[in-house]
This record gives C-alpha cells, structure tokens and sequence, in this order.
C-alpha cells in the first residue's frame, strides 16, 4: 500500500509562491485574494497550487517576521479579509532572494530563472547586473566543464549514447547566450527602469493595472 510521505517545504529564499508574495506586498498592503488575483493576471504561471500555496506561503513569511497582519476587516457581505503589510527586514530579504535566484543557476527547477526574471523589477538595474553577471560567469563555468567531459568521453561512446548531454549543453549555452544578451542592455542603458516609480505606479494602481505597468515600463525604457 503506498503511503505519502510529508514533503518539507521548500526553504523560503527558495520558494517561488513566498518571493512572489513578498514581492507584491513590497508595493503595496494587500489582503491574499488580491494577490491571488494578481499572481494570475499577471500571468505568474510558475506559483503553483493556489490558492493553499499562496496562504501556505503567507503564514510562512509571517511566522519569520517578513510581512506582519493588520486587522481582519470586511466590507459588506464580502468574507472577512486580513490585509498584510512587509516588513523592513522582509524588503532586505527579498532583494537578497531575487539577487541569489538570478545569480545562481538551479539544475533541480527550470522555471527558477524565468520566475527570477518576471519579479526583476524588484531589484535596481545594477543589483540585477551584478547578479546576472555572477549567472554568466557560473553558466561559462559549466559550459567549459561540461564540453571537457564530452570531449573525453567521445574516443569511448558513440554520440547516440551523449544525445542527452548534447541536449543540456545546448540548453545551458541558450541561457548563456541569452544572459549576455541581457547584461549587454543594462550595461548601455537600452534596459532599465525605476523601482520607486514603479512601486507608485502599484500603490496607485487599481486592480494591477497591466496597461499602466506597461506605459510605465516603456517610459522607463525611453
């Protein structure tokens, strides 16, 4: 009879839903049905499990004094709602988790640099450069490593037996070359943006506002 064992969760500065909560309740309160909704409208398709993750990762965060709950309210007959607010030490964290996930490449979860990437207006054009550069230098590291061992290994296995490395060789060369791409942008000025601005922008903004996000975005960019 199969049993299902409890997973431990993931450590916080790893867990996706946790840093994308984080990062909403960086530009404004909000209560967790708006950032479930927020999480889907924009198109945050990397959180998983909702709404129990979000609410899971919540009380988390809470319970290691990175966002603090204000008092349940209600309006009308709408359910009771907390609104949660993130601390000083919570915005600390949150750059230092956006920093490491864009720097350090994670072979166990392929959607951690895409996650990285959609919540990089959390961090300064040059804390991203600096970390997307600690990326490159990680992915160069690896591409070296790895095309030794195939160089190695080709006097004793056919290719078709190497078809799989070729693969995430391949794979990693892509973010590579992709990653350079962008550290060229931010270093000439063609990427960038203001995080004061844009978290104005949120505190204003009715219902994450997409089009005004993306007016901002595009006036950052010049």
């Amino acid at each position: 009879m199969y049993t299902q064992r409890n997973v431990p969760p993931r450590p916080l500065n790893t867990d996706l839903t946790a840093i994308t909560a984080l990062g909403l309740l960086a530009e404004r309160p909000r209560h967790p049905y708006e950032m479930q909704r927020l999480i889907r409208y924009r198109d945050k398709t990397y959180v998983k499990g909702l709404p129990r993750s979000l609410y899971h990762a919540i009380d988390r965060l809470a319970a290691a004094g990175l966002v603090e709950a204000g008092e349940p309210t209600r309006e009308g007959r709408r359910p009771e709602r907390t609104v949660y607010s993130i601390t000083e030490a919570g915005r600390e964290e949150l750059e230092s988790w956006l920093a490491d996930l864009l720097a350090t490449p994670d072979a166990n979860d392929a959607s951690a640099y895409s996650a990285a990437l959609s919540l990089i207006p959390y961090l300064t054009p040059k804390q991203a450069l600096a970390a997307l550069r600690a990326r490159r230098s990680s992915l160069e590291l690896e591409l070296a490593g790895g095309r030794a061992r195939m160089e190695g290994l080709r006097s004793m296995l056919p290719r078709l037996l190497m078809l799989e490395e070729e693969q995430r060789l391949a794979a990693v060369g892509a973010e590579h070359a992709f990653t350079a791409g962008l550290i060229g942008e931010l270093e000439r000025g063609e990427l960038t943006w203001d995080v004061d601005e844009l978290r104005r922008l949120a505190e204003s903004a009715q219902d994450g506002d997409l089009a005004n996000l993306r007016a901002a975005l595009g006036d950052a960019q010049g």
